[in-house]
C-alpha cells in the first residue's frame, strides 16, 4: 500500500504529509489524548462504517492534508454535521437520522462525532480507499 501521490505516511507523528514537509514530531499530551480517545471510539463503532460517512472523496481529503490542513477544516462543518445525522441551525443542533453512531456508541454530543469522523478520515479514510 502506498500513499496518495505527493504525501508520505510519518511514522513519527502519524499524519499523511507532503513528501518535502518535516514532521511536528510526536504530538503533545494534549494531542495525545484527544488521538487515543477517538481512536477507541472509531474501533467501537467500526472504522469501515465510519468510512462511508466521510463527507469527501479521498482526493478532497488528501488535498486537504497536503495543504496543511489537519484538522480538515477546508471542508465545511456543517458537510460533517450532515454526515452525523445532524443540520445545525442557529447554532442548534437537530437530529435528522439515526447513524452508526447511535447504534453503537451511545449519546455522544455532535462534536464528538465530527471528531470521531475526522480522526478516521485522518488515519484510515485514505489508507481505506489504497487497498487493492
Amino acid at each position: 500500500m502506498s500513499a496518495p501521490d505527493g504525501l508520505s505516511l510519518c511514522g513519527e507523528c502519524g499524519l499523511y504529509v507532503k513528501d518535502a514537509t518535516p514532521c511536528k514530531g510526536a504530538p503533545s499530551p494534549e494531542v495525545a489524548r484527544h488521538r487515543a480517545k477517538y481512536e477507541v471510539l472509531a474501533h467501537r463503532i467500526g472504522i469501515d462504517e465510519l468510512c462511508d460517512l466521510i463527507p469527501g472523496s479521498p482526493a478532497r481529503i488528501a488535498a486537504a492534508l497536503a495543504e496543511g490542513d489537519e484538522h480538515l477544516n477546508n471542508i465545511p462543518l456543517r458537510e460533517w454535521d450532515w454526515a452525523c445525522g445532524y443540520i445545525v441551525s442557529y447554532g442548534t443542533p437537530r437530529r435528522l437520522k439515526a447513524t452508526i453512531f447511535d447504534r453503537r456508541a451511545g449519546e455522544l454530543s455532535l462534536a464528538e462525532r465530527v471528531c470521531t469522523l475526522k480522526h478516521v478520515a485522518r488515519y484510515y479514510y485514505l489508507a481505506e480507499e489504497l487497498q487493492p
